[in-house]
Parts: C-alpha cells; sequence; structure tokens
C-alpha cells in the first residue's frame, strides 16, 4: 500500500487539495500570492530526476519534436476551427473554442502530464520550450487569421 502511495503520490495529492478546496474555498485566497513560487518549487523538485545524457538525445532526436510543433502550431488550430464552424457557429462558444486551439499548453501542464504517463521528460521540456516560443509570435497570427481580429 505504502508503495502505491509514493508511487502515485501527486495524484493523490492533487485529490486532497481538490476536497479540502471544496469544503474550505476562502483558504485558497490566502495561498494565490504564492502561486508562482508553488509553481517553481514544483518545478525545481522534478529536474532533480533529469540529467543531461537525456537532453543530448532529445535534441539529436528531431522528429518528434516537429511533430509536436506541427501538432501543436498548426493542426489544433485548424481542427477548432472546424469544430467551431462546424458545432457552434451560432453559439457563445465559437470565439473560445477558436481562441483556445490556438493558445498552446503550459510548461507545467505538458512536464507533468508527461511525467505522469512515464514519458520522455527532456524531450517534453525540450518539446514545450520550443512551442511557447514560436506560439507568442504564432498565437497572434492564427487567431487574426481565423477570426479577423487583432489581439
Amino acid at each position: 500500500m505504502l508503495n502505491k502511495f509514493t508511487r502515485f503520490w501527486f495524484v493523490y495529492s492533487i485529490i486532497i487539495v481538490c476536497i479540502i478546496a471544496k469544503f474550505f474555498p476562502t483558504y485558497g485566497t490566502y495561498l494565490d500570492s504564492y502561486l508562482n513560487l508553488f509553481i517553481a518549487f514544483l518545478m525545481f523538485l522534478m529536474s532533480f530526476s533529469l540529467d543531461v545524457d537525456s537532453f543530448h538525445y532529445a535534441a539529436k532526436n528531431i522528429m518528434p519534436l516537429l511533430f509536436n510543433i506541427i501538432f501543436s502550431l498548426l493542426f489544433m488550430p485548424f481542427l477548432g476551427f472546424a469544430i467551431a464552424n462546424i458545432f457552434l457557429k451560432n453559439s457563445n462558444y465559437y470565439f473560445g473554442i477558436i481562441i483556445i486551439s490556438c493558445v498552446s499548453t503550459t510548461l507545467s501542464s505538458c512536464i507533468i502530464m508527461t511525467r505522469l504517463a512515464r514519458g520522455n521528460h527532456a524531450g517534453s521540456l525540450i518539446s514545450s520550450i520550443t512551442i511557447n516560443t514560436l506560439s507568442t509570435f504564432i498565437t497572434p497570427i492564427l487567431i487574426y487569421f481565423f477570426l479577423k481580429t487583432q489581439v
């Protein structure tokens, strides 16, 4: 039982925090000013399992990175645009679906989800940093292209 808890400690911690937040929602407002510090501390703890060799391998293996860039910055925005036009054309969700499909995921969620799936941490980190850097320039262009509105 203890081995199962230590293996999935992060999932259990999220469940416990969600239960506490459900019954005591006002306590979260006190922690709001420390949110960036908590995220930085979490990223620091997760960095202990990374080694330099895995970064060298991830940097040399360019195909997963190119796939992630094409999928995140081209396929997902066009898929979101198609879904919004087919199902939500006259809905309040139309603009939201298009905008959310054009925005890249956060660095922390990419790394956490990769860690939970026991994936390639270094590849996820390199991919996430590259996509977030590119999306700084590409996201406004995509939103303007799809919505004909400046960001």
